[in-house]
């Protein structure tokens, strides 16, 4: 099996016939990994936590989102690009522990990217 390194444009129409036909099989060797982080995962109440999500240059068309675990939801990034280091404050007033999750939403639903727990007291 041919090994393409890259893909012009031109070149592109070929490259489609190709898989479509069943010659050619292309994967990615990029392993992305989103993350997020907290700069601080446990204390009292109110507790102000700032997160900072990051798709690892991975494009959701939906958009980038984190959801609190407490019902509350901000947007990281705008849909169809890549966001890098991008972070938001929120504030928890009830005692708990709460997961954060960062979502990437697309064409087919959300999906989980990452998590960090949080413990309010």
């Amino acid at each position: 099996m041919t090994q393409i390194q890259s893909c012009r444009n031109r070149n592109l129409t070929a490259v489609a016939t190709a898989v479509a036909s069943g010659l050619m099989m292309i994967t990615s060797t990029s392993a992305n990994t989103p993350r997020l982080t907290a700069n601080i995962a446990e204390g009292a109440t109110p507790l102000t936590v700032t997160f900072t999500g990051d798709s690892d240059g991975v494009v959701f068309f939906g958009g980038l989102q984190l959801h609190f675990g407490d019902g509350h939801v901000a947007n990281l990034c705008a849909p169809g690009s890549a966001c890098r280091n991008i972070s938001t404050a929120h504030t928890y007033g009830q005692r708990g522990v709460y997961l954060a999750t960062l979502v990437g939403s697309g064409e087919g639903g959300a999906k989980p990217l990452a998590s960090v727990q949080i413990s309010v007291r």
